[in-house]
């Protein structure tokens, strides 16, 4: 989407406060259908807000069709929650987690196959075998501990795409994980999601909506009803009632991972849940948050994660190698940010910011 003037939310909590005032303040009702608006000009609009995948998500959309929209985009939610969860007993991710050979649906191996390409491309930056290091970090319960660095060496030993294996040659397609080996697809989930999402509302004729699903992604389709861009606030990590600057943008999707988004203190010093795979430890590579912009959901996704662990440095050379396929914003622990050069037309701040060339 290089140098594609369009539309975007960025960060986390950012994502969740910022939507009202995009969409004209209709988060907060817990179902609607609104008729006309400032927003909407003459088209009819449907709201809904669902809380699935561990947070509260919110699905506007503006047409005709809208009601049906939202109505069918909340049954892909529900349908994929099911489906992918890791804390959900019955899916599929949480039974391959339990030691069984599974069934995999065409979703699952999709996710899969290219969370793996991801896994390949980032050096290992991306990777969705580390649930039992996040599990001992005690993030998916929010019972928080530091583990030892013994804990630690023999959890990694059970991570990498080497303890994975897909069964696809058969009719029937499996998932085998090594013993005590779990995967978690929290990374790249709701990019695909909201890449469903964005079929789902293409189908019903929506041309203008505004898909927020929690806290790291947003689908927008298309531009406002009036035909002016979104415009998105971007979220100050260290600050978290403020916003560094606006992009004024259309028909994207956005996936944000931040230090600020899940995190304990203990003894004045911070842990986050975005783990380096090299250490098992919260990653400190200098920055704070990445925003990825694009048009794909699962490679922003995943993206956003590999990137933050990557460091600027590291994220800067990987977005020269593929800078027709995102732009991003990289905000560092001191505050520095730096987009990369396709998001310069689209992208105003109050603040001093430096730009990533080719």
């Amino acid at each position: 989407m290089k140098k594609r003037t369009g539309g975007l939310l960025v960060g986390c909590l950012a994502i969740v406060l910022f939507t009202a005032i995009l969409c004209g303040g209709c988060v907060g009702d817990k179902t609607s259908a609104q008729g006309s608006g400032s927003a909407a000009g003459d088209l009819p609009s449907a709201q809904k807000d669902i809380y699935a995948m561990d947070t509260y998500m919110s699905v506007t959309a503006y047409g005709k069709q809208a009601g049906q929209a939202v109505s069918d985009a909340e049954a892909e939610i529900d349908r994929l929650d099911q489906l992918l969860s890791a804390t959900r007993t019955d899916s599929e991710i949480a039974m391959a987690n339990a030691g069984n050979t599974v069934k995999l649906s065409e979703d699952t191996i999709t996710i899969l196959k290219r969370a793996k390409e991801l896994n390949i491309q980032t050096n290992g930056m991306f990777d969705i075998t580390l649930y039992p290091l996040l599990c001992e970090w005690g993030f998916p319960t929010q019972e928080y501990q530091i583990p030892s660095d013994k804990k630690l060496r023999k959890l990694k030993k059970t991570t990498g795409w080497d303890k994975v294996t897909i069964h696809t040659k058969k009719k029937t397609k499996t998932l085998e994980l090594q013993e005590g080996t779990e995967i978690d697809l929290g990374g790249i989930a709701k990019g695909y999601l909201a890449d469903q999402l964005k079929e789902i509302m293409e189908k019903d004729g929506i041309s203008s909506a505004l898909i927020s699903l929690g806290s790291s992604t947003i689908q927008l389709i298309g531009s406002k009803p009036d035909g002016s861009d979104w415009n998105v606030a971007v979220q100050d990590p260290t600050d978290t009632t403020n916003y560094l600057g606006v992009l004024h943008v259309s028909d994207c999707v956005v996936d944000t991972s931040g230090n600020y988004e899940r995190w304990f203190e203990q003894d004045g010093r911070r842990y986050w849940h975005i783990l380096n795979p090299k250490t098992g430890k919260p990653s400190r590579s200098g920055l704070s948050s990445v925003t990825i912009v694009g048009e794909d959901g699962m490679t922003g996704d995943a993206l956003s994660t590999a990137l933050f662990v990557m460091g600027l440095e590291d994220a800067s050379e990987y977005w020269r190698s593929h800078s027709n396929d995102f732009e991003a914003i990289f905000v560092e622990d001191d505050g520095t940010i730096s987009i990369t050069a396709g998001l310069q037309e689209c992208f105003t701040s109050d603040y001093d910011y430096n730009v990533i060339s080719e």
